[in-house]
């Protein structure tokens, strides 16, 4: 929407630049043909250039304004180095033994999180003391099912897809974990009786 407004308002302005260009060229004063016996550019060359001009400017400053506001907002997830970072929030997250790709993160200050690859899928764990659904999959519920240590594994229908999700508490502090790539039913439980 910002970028019609700004092309609009270019094309606006150079109709008035090539109205009132009868006298001399509008963009460097210069006197025309008739005056200095000198060539000058139809007025039809004048605007097109002018117009990919304004709209090429037009269009940058629409992007930097936009760059601007995205860059003053504060990015809401911190990589962190290791599970350790998670001991401020109160929250310990435990991966299981021959995951890869091992990545954690912070998010909003209040949520642990860890990416990791185990077996053929990614998956994601994520632990807080916020009682908020934090673990990131949307949707309609289409299944559930109760697992060992007050878990419940959660089919949620994502457009063609069901994704799923276990969650449960422990000591304060609730836990979830995710997978978007695919992985079954029972293989998110797998996984997450390795991560409990």
């Amino acid at each position: 929407m910002k970028r019609l407004f700004a092309v609009l308002i270019a094309a606006i302005m150079i109709f008035a630049l090539v109205a009132c260009g009868n006298g001399g060229n509008a963009e460097t004063g210069k006197a025309s043909e008739n005056e200095t016996g000198s060539e000058s550019v139809p007025a039809t060359e004048s605007a097109e250039g002018t117009d990919t001009e304004a709209q090429t400017e037009s269009e940058k400053a629409t992007e930097t304004a936009e760059d601007t506001a995205s860059a003053g907002m504060p990015n809401p997830i911190v990589e962190v180095d290791s599970a350790e970072a998670f001991e401020e929030l109160g929250v310990s997250l435990s991966i299981p033994g021959g995951a890869e790709n091992v990545r954690y993160s912070i998010i909003d200050g209040k949520i642990a999180e860890v990416d990791f690859k185990y077996g053929e899928h990614e998956y994601c764990l994520r632990g807080s003391k916020t009682e908020s659904d934090f673990a990131g999959i949307e949707g309609e519920a289409v299944s559930e099912k109760d697992l060992p240590g007050h878990a419940t594994l959660t089919g949620v229908a994502d457009g063609e897809t069901t994704l799923y999700k276990v969650e449960w508490s422990r000591n304060g502090v609730n836990y979830s974990l995710t997978n978007t790539d695919g992985a079954a039913e029972d293989q998110l439980g797998m996984t997450y009786e390795d991560v409990r």
